[in-house]
């Protein structure tokens, strides 16, 4: 698709892509008039080097001696102490040359043959020596004959800063080009400009969703994007904020441009197409130059759209914990989400129902840009159905949301599959409801999302630290899914990936990191200053490395074996859990306590605490 749309614009005569013709639609400097003018030197060179005559026939030195000694030649003229010029006279004439007249003197104006001299005692010696061996009564005399040419004098002189300058300006055009700035030398000065190319209603974007297939989900949640320039109090009557981008993540060719540009022509906008790669420059501050740029024309064309392709070309993730996957920054407590939730809400227009204790206990690990996010996402949500104020559900659905994606309801999948994705998260959710040190369970569903069949959202104990029942408990939570499909089906499926990386990273952190292996013992092999990451060696042993490799395939594995042997004993349970969720497609803590009964572990101490802490935050003064 993509390829067919910009073959179409490429026959647009005002289109920027016209290979000679600038976007404003003058047609550019052609470059091969530089190298035309460049061949024209080079000619004049070879021409006028050699001052009005043209080239003769170059002879050897036998032939040289054979003239001399048959008494053919009139003169030589030795000129420039490098070049003989050879006249012949009459004989001579008569028998090389029958059909040119001599003048009065008997020879031609021009030379008949050309000599390279080589050494000049030598040529005189050899000269002399073959007239007196033949007895010439009449010598040949040599004639130094001084020529020069102020064409090639200057040229031999200047042609190397010549060729310099015409490769600076050959050079410097082509960055220009590049970066859309003008022609000549002077584009230079263009370097921090922005490279975007503008498409707008002088060029003809008429690419509309209509020209895209195949995409429909994509399609669906990129229309909100049209509707947000196209009806923006829509959105911020209730306190939402536009969006300020979206990112397109896909494999090259499954239509991201085209998609991008559908969403400008739909909404009748301008659009900036670059790539991030523009932004990458060997030169200091040229790239934050040019988003600079970028955007101050933007905001000349506002609204409007930029689109920038490949943007991973300048993405680079921050530092995250080699243990956890997180972040370095300091995620805040249950506390400190609330405060969070209660700045983001001013100017929410929120129902009776929306409860700021509850929505920080169900985001945890959440950072402060996460829960503007959710707030944001519940105000956009709450507007795209039509309501007056912002209620819990939607602040529910903006949770799921961030975390799980965009719901992929018309996502194909046959019943035997949904069947293993309902066990397999029926599995995670009974495990964990009877297990001790478990996260307890918040809800389930096997709706998709994002690039996940399932997902289970469980409410995690905010612990400062971890012992090793807790980590284990956890393992065989996560194993839980892929446990219940061996219980359940006899074979087990490829949807169990995430899981199979999360414990491997947890059993791994356990026997390396922790010390919480009998067998490695109290040894931890995390390095905290980073300098690990540079060497060239492990920190241990090979033997060791076969020890840690074992521990951590026998943590593993013993987990799993708990996980079957659990769910072995609560068949039923889970058969019960698996079919209210294939009913229902989603269910919560309620439905588990309802098949599983309460969970027998008092938990109580810690709700006491967390409350006590929240009702003390109330009391804190405002400017405390």
């Amino acid at each position: 698709m993509e390829n067919n749309e910009n073959r179409g614009l490429g026959n647009n005569p005002n289109s920027p892509n016209q290979p000679n013709q600038k976007p404003n639609g003058k047609r550019r400097f052609n470059l091969m008039w530089i190298y035309a003018i460049l061949a024209i030197v080079l000619i004049g060179v070879n021409f006028f080097g050699r001052g009005s005559r043209a080239p003769q026939e170059d002879i050897d030195q036998g032939k040289f001696i054979e003239l001399l000694e048959k008494q053919q030649i009139q003169r030589i003229d030795l000129v420039n102490n490098k070049d003989a010029e050879v006249y012949l006279n009459q004989k001579g004439l008569s028998e090389y040359f029958p059909d040119v007249t001599p003048d009065a003197e008997g020879t031609t104006s021009t030379p008949s043959y050309t000599f390279r001299i080589g050494d000049l005692g030598r040529f005189e010696e050899l000269v002399e020596n073959v007239q007196k061996e033949k007895e010439i009564k009449t010598p040949v005399y040599i004639n130094n004959v001084e020529r020069k040419s102020w064409v090639s004098d200057f040229l031999i002189g200047w042609l190397p800063f010549i060729i310099l300058i015409v490769i600076w300006v050959v050079i410097m055009r082509g960055m220009g080009r590049g970066m859309g700035g003008g022609g000549g030398a002077g584009s230079i000065f263009n370097i921090g400009k922005s490279r975007a190319q503008l498409y707008d209603k002088n060029t003809s974007v008429n690419v509309t969703f209509k020209d895209v297939a195949g995409l429909e989900e994509a399609k669906v949640e990129i229309m909100e994007v049209v509707d947000f320039l196209k009806n923006p109090e829509k959105y911020t009557k209730l306190g939402g904020k536009i969006p300020k981008g979206v990112l397109l993540v896909g494999p090259p060719g499954t239509g991201k441009t085209l998609l991008a540009k559908s969403v400008a022509g739909e909404a009748n906008v301008p659009f900036f197409s670059l790539s991030g790669s523009d932004f990458v420059e060997m030169f200091v501050g040229v790239g934050a130059s040019r988003v600079r740029d970028l955007f101050n024309n933007a905001k000349q064309k506002a609204p409007c759209i930029i689109f920038i392709d490949e943007i991973d070309a300048i993405g680079r993730a921050r530092g995250k914990s080699a243990i956890t996957g997180g972040n370095d920054e300091r995620l805040p407590d249950i506390v400190g989400r609330k405060e969070i939730f209660e700045v983001h809400m001013r100017g929410l227009k929120l129902g009776d129902d929306v409860d700021k204790d509850f929505l920080a206990k169900q985001t945890p690990g959440f950072s402060g840009a996460d829960i503007a996010n959710v707030c944001n996402e519940a105000a956009l949500m709450a507007a795209r159905k039509g309501k007056e104020e912002i209620d819990k559900q939607d602040f529910l659905d903006a949770v799921d949301r961030i975390i799980g994606g965009l719901e992929k309801k018309n996502k194909i999948i046959t019943p035997e599959e949904k069947k293993v994705i309902a066990f397999h998260e029926a599995g995670h959710a009974t495990t964990s409801w009877l297990l001790q040190y478990a996260h307890p369970l918040v809800k389930v569903t096997i709706v998709p999302r994002g690039n996940s069949l399932g997902a289970a959202w469980y409410l995690p104990e905010e612990r400062q630290i971890t012992t090793k029942e807790q980590m284990y408990h956890e393992m065989i939570a996560t194993l839980g899914g892929r446990a219940a499909e061996q219980v359940v089906f006899g074979q087990i499926s490829t949807g169990a990936l995430s899981d199979l990386e999360k414990v491997t990273k947890q059993a791994f952190a356990m026997v390396t990191y922790y010390g919480l292996d009998e067998e490695i013992g109290n040894r931890s092999y995390y390095d905290s200053s980073g300098q690990q990451d540079y060497s060239l060696t492990k920190p241990y042993s090979e033997k060791t490395a076969e020890t840690i490799d074992k521990e951590v395939s026998k943590i593993i594995e013993k987990a799993y074996q708990e996980a079957i042997a659990i769910l072995t004993d609560h068949r039923d349970g889970l058969s019960q859990l698996a079919n209210k969720l294939i009913e229902e497609e989603v269910i919560f803590g309620e439905d588990l306590e309802h098949i599983f009964g309460k969970r027998p572990w008092n938990n109580s101490e810690d709700e006491k605490l967390k409350d006590a802490a929240l009702k003390a935050a109330e009391k804190e003064p405002e400017n405390a």
